[in-house]
C-alpha cells in the first residue's frame, strides 16, 4: 500500500501550512494550493508577519528566502531557534541563485527539510507537504 493511501494518515485539515512570500501573487496561488489539499493555511508577505502568525504554533512553514526591506526568510527561522519555540517542519522555495548568502545559510540549517527553487511545481510541493506532515493526500480525481 502507498505512504499516500494509508487510511491511518492523519487528515490535512488538523495541519496548519503558514505560507511566508512577498510575491502576492505567489502567496495566493501557494494559498489556494495548499486549501485545496485540505490544509489550514496562515499567511504573510513579511518576516514580522511571519513571527506574529508564529503564534499560532504552524505544524510546517513554506518560506521564501528574499523578503521585502532586505530581510531574509532565515531570520523567520532564527527566531524561531532563539525563542525556544517549536520548531515547525520547513520547506524553502526561492528564486535566488544556489550561491546567494541567503540561499547557502538555508541550505546549511538543519530546521529545514527540504530547499526548492522557484518555479515550484505544483504537484511535487503538495506531495511533498503530505509526506513532511503524514497526511492522506486526496484524490481530486481527473480534470473535467
Amino acid at each position: 500500500m502507498s505512504e499516500l493511501s494509508d487510511p491511518n494518515r492523519d487528515s490535512p485539515a488538523n495541519k496548519t501550512i503558514l505560507i511566508v512570500d512577498d510575491d502576492e501573487s505567489i502567496l495566493n496561488l501557494l494559498e489556494i494550493l495548499v486549501k485545496r489539499d485540505g490544509f489550514k493555511v496562515l499567511t504573510a508577505d513579511s518576516v514580522d508577519g511571519a513571527i506574529y502568525k508564529l503564534q499560532r504554533n504552524p505544524d510546517l512553514i513554506i518560506l521564501d528566502l528574499i523578503l521585502p526591506g532586505n530581510t531574509y526568510g532565515i531570520q523567520v527561522l532564527e527566531h524561531i531557534e532563539t525563542s525556544g519555540g517549536a520548531m515547525p517542519k520547513v520547506v524553502v522555495i526561492t528564486a535566488a541563485n544556489a550561491n546567494h548568502e541567503a540561499a547557502i545559510a538555508a541550505k546549511k540549517n538543519p530546521n529545514v527539510s527540504h530547499f526548492l527553487q522557484k518555479p515550484v511545481r505544483q504537484e511535487q510541493l503538495l506531495e511533498l507537504l503530505h509526506s513532511l506532515l503524514g497526511t492522506q493526500m486526496p484524490d481530486h480525481g481527473s480534470p473535467s
